[in-house]
């Protein structure tokens, strides 16, 4: 089996753990492949990698069993532009501080790679937004795994945002931009504004305004087999376009359409890991001392 390893520059305290993390899958027998970035920061902290290693949208990621990425969720969130439509399952270990969507610690690496070899977790089908645009605004990229926000691109004036529903207007949003989400982006950016949590599986969209100037607008959710158009009007000074940790300002944004992506993205689960238990666990959802007694 052949894994690819993932992440960003790699600041001094993590040498360690990118090395275990290495040695953990050695062990069992499977070869590791490095992003060749992460293996140029390994080596300029005295390291010494010599394996293989991989690009940007290699082709040599089709042979993995496994994408696994070595960061916080913002590091997770870039591996949908490497592995696209490939199909390989991805696994978060998290180096970062939240880490919502990884998986495990560092520190926990082997007994990890023996629940993988086990065959001891799940892939999810995590459902992904689409959005095409007059500009190739996103290249061959353009989407995302947790939401599509749109966002003034100065401090003065707030933006308008019409939405139609499958040809049926549905509001004019006055506000300083627009978020939205996919199930899996329900607990990100859309959670900030005041959206709803939703569970992973679900087939919704969700829309939630970035300080609407309005006081009856509320977040509403929609199902993603709807498409979603919005016509987007600035003041002139543009405005910012974000698909996860992408980002591009565009001067004259038009109108743009959002739809349910072609493709899922894979997301490793190991057995035994929910997502309320997550919500509870990393977010502090429902945290009550009347809670910390004996369940009924």
């Amino acid at each position: 089996m052949v894994v690819a390893l993932y992440g960003r520059a790699l600041p001094d305290g993590q040498k360690v753990g990118l090395e275990a993390c290495v040695e953990a899958f050695h062990r069992s027998g499977v070869e590791v492949i490095l992003y060749d970035k992460l293996a140029d920061s390994l080596n300029r902290l005295g390291g010494s990698w010599t394996g293989a290693v991989f690009g940007d949208h290699s082709p040599a990621l089709g042979h993995s069993g496994f994408f696994v990425t070595l960061g916080g969720d913002g590091t997770l969130l870039d591996s949908v532009v490497h592995v696209r439509d490939q199909g390989i399952p991805v696994l978060g270990i998290n180096f970062g501080r939240l880490g919502y969507l990884t998986s495990a610690l560092p520190e926990q690496m082997n007994g990890v790679v023996e629940r993988l070899m086990a065959g001891q977790f799940s892939v999810e089908q995590r459902r992904m937004l689409h959005m095409a645009s007059n500009e190739s605004l996103f290249g061959s990229c353009p989407f995302a795994l947790n939401e599509l926000a749109i966002h003034k691109n100065n401090l003065s004036s707030v933006i308008r945002i019409q939405v139609l529903v499958d040809d049926v207007y549905m509001n004019t949003y006055h506000a300083d931009g627009l978020v939205i989400s996919t199930p899996t982006g329900s607990t990100g950016y859309n959670l900030s504004c005041g959206g709803p949590i939703t569970m992973p599986n679900a087939q919704v969209f969700l829309v939630s305004a970035v300080a609407p100037h309005n006081l009856n607008v509320r977040p509403i959710v929609l199902t993603d087999s709807s498409v979603i158009q919005l016509n987007i009007e600035s003041t002139g000074s543009g405005v910012m376009l974000s698909m996860d940790s992408r980002s591009v300002f565009t001067q004259n944004p038009g109108c743009l359409m959002v739809r349910r992506n072609s493709f899922d993205f894979p997301l490793v689960r190991l057995n035994g890991q929910d997502h309320l238990s997550t919500l509870r666990s990393k977010l502090m959802w429902g945290v009550d001392r009347r809670n910390e007694r004996e369940q009924f």
